[in-house]
């Protein structure tokens, strides 16, 4: 952050980097996690060119704080370490695009707002949390990924997202639906026959679950804050699930699945009953 910053920095104890100080490029070099940031009112337009010296860098988070959508507008090749593992980005608001610049170590990669890429950017990508542009152009651009696990931060159509995700390159083993108003079924999630996990949160219209019974290698279910499932009872007949999470669900008769809860390796239940 910038030097004028410092007393604003909300996490104390935390080691400090000024972007507009003299700096030692042996420390930097050293330097494997770094938390970009500036505070409301005083926006950060422009990557700072001291992220080049972090030659060993593997963790980058830009935000949560003030962050300009045009953040990387001006990024050219050289200025992001080429050995950055994780990516996450805290906009807020707008859209990012990103400018053709290649990752190639990067596994892990976050964007709270809709962003436009190319697959060729990101070639090792494993771990990608995506909020999909109107047209899904990213969405679709994102299947041509390795991907391992794929969380959408919005699902912006109903049944018709499981025949997107169908053509997922790698095959997805890790699925999560996490927010949207459209999604009342997951009929056509059992086309993704690779799917071991799967996370469904903040899905206000979602009422009928029964496809889950199609993964047969589904071992983790995690539930959050979708409180209109009429058929809970389907989680009964999921044959190789060892992990359950029900939070904030309210009333959906929990009673029906008490045997199988009690039967788990692993279980968290909290204001669901």
């Amino acid at each position: 952050m910038h030097g004028r910053h410092e007393a604003a920095f909300p996490t104390p104890g935390a080691e400090l980097v000024f972007f507009n100080a003299p700096f030692n490029t042996e420390r930097l070099a050293r330097i494997e996690q770094v938390h970009l940031w500036s505070p409301p009112g005083d926006k950060l337009e422009a990557l700072p060119e001291i992220l080049k010296e972090m030659r060993g860098l593997k963790t980058l988070s830009i935000g949560p704080g003030s962050i300009a959508p045009s953040i990387m507008d001006g990024l050219e090749e050289g200025v992001l370490p080429e050995s950055i593992e994780a990516l996450s980005i805290h906009l807020g608001t707008g859209t990012l695009a990103w400018p053709g610049v290649v990752l190639p170590n990067l596994r892990t990669l976050y964007v709270d707002v809709p962003v436009r890429f190319d697959a060729s950017s990101f070639p090792a990508l494993k771990v990608l949390s995506l909020y999909p542009d109107k047209s899904l152009k990213n969405l679709r651009q994102a299947l041509a990924l390795p991907l391992e696990e794929l969380n959408i931060l919005n699902v912006p159509v109903d049944g018709e997202i499981f025949n997107i995700l169908s053509a997922s390159a790698g095959g997805l083993e890790r699925l999560g639906l996490l927010g949207g108003t459209k999604l009342k079924s997951l009929d056509g999630i059992e086309t993704l026959a690779a799917l071991t996990s799967v996370w469904l949160k903040n899905l206000n219209t979602l009422t009928d679950i029964r496809a889950l019974v199609g993964l047969d290698q589904l071992k983790k279910l995690d539930i959050q804050y979708c409180k209109k499932i009429a058929n809970i009872e389907v989680i009964n007949d999921l044959s190789a699930l060892r992990e359950l999470t029900l939070v904030g669900c309210g009333k959906v008769g929990l009673e029906k699945i008490q045997a199988k809860i009690e039967s788990l390796q692993k279980r968290t239940i909290g204001a669901t009953t």
